[in-house]
């Protein structure tokens, strides 16, 4: 029977820094971790959430047979404190997901977007075709959306997840591992 993680944090860090947020997302390291406090809220960023190889060896040794990959909370945060469009960030943060998802044929992926921006729809689109996602998962923030000069949209929707049904002759066990310490 398939064992699927449906929560997978799987972020390898991104070689440019497109958007100019590095600097205000920089941790504290500690050890091989590192100690983020972004808008006040401390968190720590393990280094095994950065590490494919290592999460797909793990994973396999604990019998799990196939992972959900999706990185909303990097597109909310980003489109936060960049100048650039939300459009640009959201983009860049579904293909690095694609490629990803693509190391493996075990991955599947969920695209983000901003469900309360119509220009949006088009990459939603894309994610459920040519990136080849199994659905999207969207977060948000609890304000309304908002224009600044930039056309970025500050608002997204939080925790809203947006599954494709798919038929399948297997019976699946689905887990959440993102509490789980490798």
């Amino acid at each position: 029977m398939p064992v699927v993680d449906v929560h997978t944090h799987c972020a390898p860090r991104p070689r440019d820094h497109l958007f100019g947020v590095a600097e205000a997302l920089r941790g504290v390291p500690v050890g091989k971790n590192a100690v983020t406090n972004y808008r006040g809220l401390p968190a720590v960023a393990y280094h095994d959430m950065t590490d494919f190889e290592l999460q797909q060896d793990v994973c396999a040794k604990a019998g799990i047979t196939g992972r959900v990959i999706s990185n909303p909370f990097a597109a909310e945060v980003i489109t936060a404190i960049s100048r650039k469009p939300a459009i640009d960030v959201v983009k860049f943060i579904n293909d690095n997901t694609a490629a990803v998802v693509a190391r493996a044929n075990s991955n599947w992926g969920l695209g983000t977007l901003n469900p309360l921006d119509a220009s949006h729809i088009a990459e939603g689109e894309r994610c459920l075709g040519s990136l080849g996602f199994k659905g999207l998962l969207i977060t948000s923030t609890a304000r309304p959306p908002s224009r600044s000069g930039s056309g970025r949209n500050r608002a997204m929707c939080r925790s809203s997840s947006i599954l494709r049904a798919y038929p399948s002759d297997t019976s699946s066990r689905w887990i959440n591992t993102s509490s789980m310490s490798w």
